[in-house]
């Protein structure tokens, strides 16, 4: 089973300040948002809902502040939506031209649905893309270029923290395998699919592979933070699994970025 997570921007909205029917008016318009991830212990126990949120978006476009609306039911449901919703930019309102804050509705659902067909066929089609890439020479660089796509399009479809790391395994080699030893049954690590790509393709875009291992990394650490255990236990679990994390990846690339450590106040 995968869990997808469906965002929906509702069309009731208002600007914070008065208005003058001869104003013209434009609302917040999404322009950058991360791949929203589904806690793991919701997923285990099979929690899904629905969390309806109002936004209050500033005048540069970020998220100011959030409010419930209404509850999943579920306390990690509601506390993944409102750290995804703090990390969205929006084109801010405008009055008359002039940027100005805005309130809008937001509504993230949790559901859990079986699209193991789509992963199916995404490891399949990588399968083919090796075998073209030994036994055809000179198609190896468009070969190599179809494999950074189809990592980039599961990587950020994947929304399910128990079984992506299944299908990831199906893909990369064993030595790479072998590096994630410690962290497999841990939490979803999307990043090591770019690993592995440089590895096999060092040639072959490395500055765009560089960038996605870069961006995955980044999220998946976030992930770990914040969302991937069950407190009480969460803060040492994924301060072990992150240091874990940073030693394997800053032995092959030391100018990686990942999210700052918690320090205990």
């Amino acid at each position: 089973m995968v869990a997808t997570v469906a965002l929906v921007l509702l069309a009731t909205a208002s600007c914070s300040s008065s208005r003058i029917d001869s104003d013209t008016v434009t609302m917040p318009v999404l322009k950058e948002a991360t791949n929203l991830r589904y806690p793991m212990d919701a997923q285990m126990k099979r929690q899904e809902g629905v969390v309806r949120m109002r936004l209050f978006i500033s005048e540069k476009g970020l998220v100011s502040k959030t409010r419930i609306v209404q509850s999943s039911g579920f306390a990690q449901l509601d506390e993944a939506a409102i750290q995804y919703a703090s990390g969205l930019q929006f084109t801010p309102a405008t009055r008359n031209g002039r940027p100005e804050p805005a309130l809008i509705g937001w509504r993230v659902r949790f559901e859990i649905e079986d699209t193991s067909a789509e992963a199916i066929a995404y490891v399949e089609k990588v399968v083919a893309l090796y075998d073209i890439a030994t036994a055809t020479p000179l198609a190896v660089q468009d070969a190599a270029r179809a494999v950074l796509d189809e990592h980039e399009s599961f990587a950020s479809t994947s929304t399910d923290a128990m079984s992506v790391n299944e299908y990831i395994k199906l893909v990369i080699r064993a030595d790479t395998d072998s590096d994630y030893t410690l962290l497999w049954g841990s939490c979803p690590l999307r990043f090591v699919l770019f690993d592995d790509y440089l590895r096999r393709f060092p040639d072959v875009e490395p500055q765009r592979a560089v960038g996605l291992l870069q961006r995955f990394a980044a999220e998946d650490a976030t992930y770990i933070q914040q969302l991937c255990f069950v407190q009480p236990e969460r803060e040492a679990k994924s301060t072990q699994v992150l240091a874990t994390l940073r030693t394997v990846l800053g032995q092959r690339y030391p100018t990686l970025v990942l999210p700052e450590e918690r320090v205990a106040p």
